[in-house]
């Protein structure tokens, strides 16, 4: 139970941050984007999968139904 108030507590303190500083939400959104678009493509062409399967396939996981 204290870690989860814990959690709260830290999480309240990085939203009051991020209110006084408004150009963090950009960050918080575009750095994972840029992560997955640079490892795609340093990784993309560099890396060999066994088997017909690309390295790109396993950037990000596909819900296949």
């Amino acid at each position: 139970m204290r870690a989860l108030t814990d959690g709260w507590l830290m999480a309240g303190r990085n939203m009051r941050h991020v209110v006084r500083a408004p150009e963090e939400i950009i960050l918080y959104f575009s750095l994972p984007i840029m992560f997955v678009l640079v490892f795609g493509y340093v990784f993309g062409s560099g890396m060999t999968v066994p088997g017909d399967g690309s390295y790109r396939e396993f950037l990000l996981p596909v819900c296949s139904s």
